[in-house]
């Protein structure tokens, strides 16, 4: 009797528990406020400390199944051996360069390399720059002929002009002549070097004459000597120059009449090879750096 009584008592509690917990209909429903199972840490104010190493980048081998061959030459189909021929694979950045010599027959051959985009050309230090680039694309395995041009360079540069062109004659005309070296470097490109502290001779007919200027003119730091002159005949005559490297007959029209149909160029003098030259040569001297052409 008295377990039963301790039962029906226990019950009641649980139950008197349960309603005292059910909210009414009037009241707020109240729960607990959840807490937080992780925080978000503050790193602003960490510092990484530096790590010893060094970045590569992977650049894909240039092997594969293609094959250039050729020959290179100048524009009058000269074979030319010895000359360099340089490959330029595109395919990343900066180019893959293979180079090769051409043999006694000016014959070359690259083989086993990758496809792609190539740029290819020819020169030879110091008397032959490159005449064309060739941009070829070759597929994964492709045998392609590649014939190259070069251009011969002389050693010597003589260049004039002389304004009004054509001259007129019984009119004054201003005569330039430039001398400058020129040869081939290692890299392919063209250097022009001027020629300073030469003696030049105007050398020419009787029917020019000497306005200004002596007879005999030194270079000046860009290669150059001038005169005026004057054609006295209409028609061809000759003029040259004379120095310690030989005579050079110049190129000069024919000398014209002044009418009302009479034109004359406008064209500048010849270029000074002094804009973009570092040093220069002075006469009888061994050559230095000079400006550069593609």
């Amino acid at each position: 009797m008295k377990r039963r009584l301790v039962l029906i008592g226990g019950v009641l509690a649980v139950v008197l528990s349960v309603i005292a917990i059910i909210p009414s209909g009037d009241d707020d429903v109240r729960r607990a406020p959840l807490l937080p199972t992780s925080t978000r840490a503050d790193l602003s104010g960490v510092v990484l400390q530096g790590v010893s190493g060094t970045t590569t980048t992977t650049i894909p081998q240039n092997v594969g199944k293609v094959a250039f061959r050729g020959a290179v030459r100048t524009p009058e189909g000269q074979l030319v051996p010895g000359a360099t021929v340089r490959a330029e694979w595109w395919r990343v950045e900066p180019p893959v360069v293979i180079e090769v010599l051409t043999n006694d027959q000016g014959q070359w051959e690259i083989k086993e390399v990758a496809g792609g985009r190539w740029k290819i050309r020819a020169y030879r230090a110091p008397d032959f720059a490159t005449g064309k680039v060739e941009q070829v694309f070759a597929d994964k395995d492709a045998e392609r002929e590649v014939d190259l041009e070069v251009r011969n360079v002389e050693d010597l540069s003589i260049t004039s002009d002389i304004e009004p062109d054509p001259p007129i004659t019984d009119f004054n005309a201003q005569l330039v002549v430039v001398f400058a070296d020129r040869t081939v470097d290692a890299e392919g490109r063209t250097i022009t070097t001027p020629i300073v502290g030469m003696p030049v001779t105007l050398v020419s007919d009787a029917a020019w004459i000497r306005v200004s200027g002596e007879a005999t003119e030194t270079t000046d730091s860009t290669g150059r000597v001038s005169w005026v002159v004057k054609c006295r005949e209409d028609g061809p005559h000759s003029l040259a120059v004379s120095s310690p490297l030989g005579t050079e007959t110049l190129d000069v029209a024919p000398c014209i009449p002044i009418t009302s149909t009479s034109t004359t160029s406008t064209a500048p003098p010849p270029p000074d090879p002094s804009e973009t030259t570092t040093t220069t040569r002075a006469s009888g001297g061994g050559g230095g750096g000079g400006r550069i052409e593609g």
